[in-house]
């Protein structure tokens, strides 16, 4: 399963008609998030990336983390997006690397992390829908793997902005619902704390 380039487009169009830049864009329903993937060069690359994860997880890593600093040695020389509006983008494959090879993503879930406390609001929200999917993902350990990450994450429940702290309770009741028993406690708590 992959996530649905034409999702992705989907809430982007709807992402600019609810802020008033377009309201003429059209949004019929909403594809399914996620799909199976059939693309042969997909298949072959997350292949030939899991069969060779620990010789390229260093460059791969480097890129991602130049991609999200917006390093001009790296964001001019790609077609990768680091806005997250349009496809392909930084933060939909560091999500499909999560599923590939988790391992990669060691210095870039960090580096992801530092990015909740950021001043502008609406990178805070993509940090925070980011990981929240990155830590509910069924068959996903980040959460426990990179717990300082997590407990940060889990601090965006005091954001100073309401649509941040509705991501994050959205997400906590995904990651209960999926069962995710080595976040449980914490996840159940931060929720108590958010009710009272």
């Amino acid at each position: 399963m992959v996530t649905n380039p034409a999702a992705v487009e989907a809430a982007a169009k709807l992402s600019v008609k609810k802020k008033g830049k377009n309201k003429d864009a059209k949004v019929e329903k909403m594809p399914p998030l996620q799909i199976q993937q059939s693309n042969p060069s997909y298949l072959v690359a997350a292949n030939a990336i899991r069969k060779v994860g620990e010789k390229v997880a260093s460059p791969i890593s480097i890129f991602l983390n130049g991609l999200w600093n917006g390093d001009p040695t790296v964001c001019d020389y790609t077609s990768i997006s680091t806005d997250g509006d349009s496809a392909p983008n930084v933060w939909a494959t560091i999500y499909e690397l999560h599923k590939i090879a988790p391992p990669i993503l060691t210095t870039v879930i960090g580096n992801v992390a530092s990015s909740l406390t950021a001043p502008e609001k609406d990178m805070r929200i993509k940090v925070v829908k980011l990981l929240g999917r990155l830590f509910y993902s069924p068959n996903s350990k980040i959460g426990s793997q990179f717990s300082p990450c997590f407990r940060e994450w889990l601090r965006r429940h005091k954001d100073v902005n309401s649509e941040v702290r509705m991501v994050v309770a959205k997400y906590l009741v995904t990651i209960l619902s999926n069962k995710k028993f080595d976040l449980m406690e914490e996840t159940g708590s931060t929720l108590v704390r958010i009710i009272e």
